[in-house]
């Protein structure tokens, strides 16, 4: 990961993950007690200067996938700012995402919180 970027590539890291047979998903208010992949992107941002770019999809109703991006973070507010805010800035951002669009969201997992 550390490699590609320093090149120059780009890299999509999952804001919701399965882990240990169990999904960390955004906390919605509750600490998340294990390092995450928000937490990489941040540490691999201030390693970097690269900004980290939220990015998510939905499905339209012809079955094709209409991806949209948010404002980018840009590694300088990164490096201003505690590193638990900016983990609790992108949940807050996964969240609404999650619940403006729940009908687009599908889970088996038991999730972990």
């Amino acid at each position: 990961m550390y490699n590609s970027l320093k090149n120059g590539q780009s890299l999509l890291l999952a804001m919701d993950e399965y882990k240990n047979s169990k999904v960390i998903s955004s906390s919605y208010g509750c600490d998340i007690k294990e390092p995450t992949n928000i937490k990489l992107a941040i540490k691999l941002s201030m390693r970097l200067k690269a900004p980290i770019i939220p990015v998510y999809c939905l499905r339209n109703e012809n079955a094709i996938y209409d991806i949209y991006w948010d404002k980018p973070i840009d590694y300088k507010t990164i490096i201003n700012q505690d590193s638990q805010f900016i983990v609790d800035e992108l949940n807050r951002l996964c969240e609404k995402w999650l619940l403006k669009n729940m009908d687009q969201w599908f889970m088996l997992h038991r999730l972990r919180f």
